[in-house]
């Protein structure tokens, strides 16, 4: 996991501090902490499907952070969540789990 600090645009490096995960154009998988307590998901899932209409999103329960599948960088999904009114603090890009069968 490459934890990411919203805002940071400082290369990825394999140090421990906050970065800005590689935008490759591809789906990428985060876990997404936002600055808010109780987001209305309705209004995250429309803002991230305008962008990418294959998108999921939903809430761990365990801890209420956002689990997001988009075809979008981690510069662009802040963007995003900030313009529907909901600022991440903190943004982790996941490892892929994509097999490649589907062609994407």
């Amino acid at each position: 996991m490459t934890p990411v600090r919203a805002g940071c645009t400082r290369p990825a490096q394999d140090d421990p501090a906050p970065v800005s995960a590689r935008d490759d154009g591809g789906t990428m998988e985060f876990r997404i902490r936002l600055a808010t307590a109780a987001p209305d998901m309705a209004v995250i899932d429309d803002a991230l499907r305008a962008v990418d209409p294959a998108a999921i999103v939903d809430r761990d329960p365990a801890d209420g952070a956002l689990r997001a599948t988009v075809w979008v960088g981690v510069e662009e999904l802040v963007a995003v969540l900030t313009q529907a009114g909901y600022p991440p603090g903190e943004v982790q890009q996941l490892a892929s789990v994509c097999c490649g069968d589907c062609s994407g």
